[in-house]
C-alpha cells in the first residue's frame, strides 16, 4: 500500500514537471518567435523536440538564473572562451559543451519570466535555429570605429568585375 502511495506521488509529480515543461515550451515557443523569426517556421511539436536535449534533469526550475552584469561579464572574458570544449564526448558520444548548454538554459528560463527583455538578448546574443543554442553577438565595431566610417562600417560596391575580363584575355594572348 505504502509503496503504491509512492508510485502515485512519483508519477503526480511527473505529471506537473510534464505539464510545467509544456507551459514552458509554449512560452518560450511564443517569444522565441520574437528573436528568431525561423521560429515561426517550426510547429510547436518540432520546437519541443528540439528543445528536448536542453531540459534540464531537475526540471526548469533547478536553473539558476543570474543577472544581466553577471553575463555581460561572464561573455565578456577571455577565459569564458578559453573553457569552451569543441568536442566533449560523455560515453562515446559528441555533447554540446556544458558551459554553453547552461548559457542557453539560463537565457530560456530569463526570456520565459521576462527576466531579460528580447531586446537585450537580441543586442548580445544569436540563436542559432540548427544547433538550437544561444552564442554571443560578437561587435567587432564600437561606437567610435562606427562614426569615423562615417556610419556605415559595411560597404558593397557595384559589381564591375565584368569590365576588367577582356584586358585580361588580351594579355593572355600577348603572352603566348
Amino acid at each position: 500500500m505504502l509503496e503504491g502511495l509512492q508510485n502515485m506521488e512519483r508519477n503526480t509529480s511527473e505529471n506537473e514537471n510534464l505539464n510545467n515543461t509544456q507551459d514552458f515550451s509554449n512560452k518560450l515557443y511564443q517569444r522565441m518567435q520574437q528573436i528568431n523569426s525561423g521560429i515561426a517556421d517550426l510547429e510547436l511539436f518540432e520546437f519541443r523536440y528540439a528543445l528536448e536535449n536542453l531540459i534540464p534533469k531537475e526540471g526548469w526550475n533547478s536553473v539558476q538564473l543570474q543577472s544581466v552584469c553577471e553575463i555581460e561579464e561572464k561573455i565578456n572574458t577571455r577565459k569564458f572562451y578559453e573553457s569552451i570544449q569543441l568536442r566533449p564526448k560523455i560515453e562515446g558520444k559528441l555533447v554540446f559543451d556544458a558551459q554553453l548548454t547552461q548559457l542557453t538554459q539560463v537565457l530560456f528560463l530569463g526570456i520565459v519570466e521576462n527576466v531579460y527583455s528580447i531586446d537585450w538578448v537580441n543586442k548580445n546574443f544569436y540563436f542559432d535555429l540548427r544547433a538550437f543554442y544561444f552564442f554571443h553577438r560578437t561587435n567587432y565595431f564600437n561606437e567610435k570605429i562606427i562614426n569615423h566610417l562615417g556610419e556605415h562600417p559595411y560597404r558593397s560596391y557595384d559589381r564591375e568585375q565584368y569590365k576588367l575580363k577582356p584586358t585580361f584575355r588580351g594579355a593572355s594572348i600577348q603572352i603566348i
